[in-house]
């Protein structure tokens, strides 16, 4: 219980005073060490839209999908058999037929599912049979797509339905959105221009700022839960997976609770999670965002590591790295990137305003290694490049 207590006071006191003297940082370090290493073995970084794994365990009674590690199903006590295709594919849940697998998370597999009647296409995230046998986590689920369901935005993914089938699959129905994630276009095509890497941040800002009006903060803001979709020419955004982190908190059980537990993803975590993930609030997300734009702009995350650790330590202590002389959208970035939440924007609503008051040009793209200035050609808003008819996007 040492580290439990200790850990968050010394991280407290080093979010937003920079380096501190060594001794304090190792005593630091050899805190968040077993933190971190329970965390990465609870998969708590895990993306639910990363690429599935073809091989799958599966019970042949009840068709329920587990992950790696368990012998016997949870709902019937069937022992599971390993297969490499999907036996839910092809079945029909609820008047919607299961078409494809689409991802596979830490507990639970999203599928591309077809409304049987009127062939409306959807997303279905299927729990994990373990996760599923457990009342208090459906219990918890439900009360989390009640709760979500609520947030009506065009940059958040709707929440339709939910449900358990007879033979005990939970599922919930999502608006499914075609497209790619921004991870994977990051990948493929590197760093964006200013002015494209501002058009995306506002569309997240915006949607941060109606899921926190409404009480909600997502805690794992990274781009592989950003999907991309293409309208008009322009880059449409869609946040993923509202919710569900409280779900996740809830499925490691008593492993991290004893020792304070770490929710998000590393490199995209803000410092204060790693003190207590549960009492973070929207500064939490605004920082997630402020990462995001920092690598659409220098096509790297600010800070890296070999371990979570590592980075954790990184975002409480270090420097951001030199940027660009981008003017309003650098000053913003390292707002957004301050390491005390008190002194990050206020909500998202402020950043959307705050980019639509910058002036842009149509530049060639940063180089990886921060550069000296960018080719000038016509300026113009993020909001004049985006277009003045929001009210047809629905905004």
């Amino acid at each position: 219980m040492g580290k439990s207590l200790e850990t968050p006071s010394i991280l407290a006191a080093c979010i937003g005073r920079g380096p501190r003297a060594s001794q304090e940082i190792s005593v630091l370090e050899a805190a968040l060490r077993g933190l971190c290493a329970e965390a990465d073995r609870a998969k708590l970084g895990v993306s639910w839209t990363e690429q599935y794994s073809r091989s799958v365990l599966h019970c042949p009674r009840c068709r329920s999908i587990y992950a790696a590690d368990i012998d016997f199903c949870g709902i019937d006590g069937e022992r599971l058999v390993a297969t490499d295709e999907n036996p839910l594919v092809g079945r029909v849940i609820e008047r919607y037929e299961i078409v494809e697998v689409l991802a596979q998370g830490a507990m639970a597999s999203v599928y591309r599912v077809r409304h049987v009647v009127l062939e409306h296409e959807y997303a279905m995230k299927v729990l994990f049979g373990d996760i599923g046998a457990s009342k208090t986590l459906v219990q918890r689920f439900r009360r989390e797509a009640q709760a979500v369901s609520k947030i009506q935005h065009p940059n958040v993914v709707s929440v339709i339905d939910f449900g358990t089938t007879a033979d005990g699959l939970t599922f919930l129905l999502m608006e499914y959105v075609e497209g790619e994630t921004l991870e994977r276009r990051l990948a493929r095509d590197g760093p964006y221009s200013p002015l494209k890497a501002a058009q995306i941040t506002r569309q997240i800002a915006s949607g941060l700022a109606a899921a926190h009006r409404l009480g909600f903060v997502h805690r794992d803001i990274k781009p592989s839960n950003i999907m991309l979709s293409n309208r008009g020419g322009f880059d449409f955004v869609k946040i993923l997976d509202f919710g569900i982190v409280g779900l996740a908190k809830g499925a490691v059980g008593d492993r991290l609770t004893e020792s304070g537990y770490m929710v998000g993803t590393p490199l995209y975590m803000a410092p204060e999670q790693a003190i207590e993930a549960a009492t973070v609030g929207p500064a939490a997300d605004l920082y997630s965002l402020g990462v995001i734009t920092f690598e659409m702009l220098m096509g790297r995350p600010p800070f890296s590591g070999r371990t979570s650790m590592e980075v954790v330590l990184k975002h409480a202590v270090e420097k951001l790295p030199p940027m660009p002389p981008l003017g309003g959208l650098e000053l913003l970035v390292r707002w957004l990137l301050e390491k005390g939440a008190a002194d990050r924007p206020k909500s998202g609503d402020e950043v959307v305003g705050e980019l639509d008051r910058l002036t842009f040009t149509r530049e060639a793209k940063p180089e990886y290694k921060p550069v000296s200035g960018f080719t000038t050609t016509v300026e113009m808003t993020v909001d004049q490049a985006w277009g003045n008819d929001k009210q047809s996007r629905g905004e």
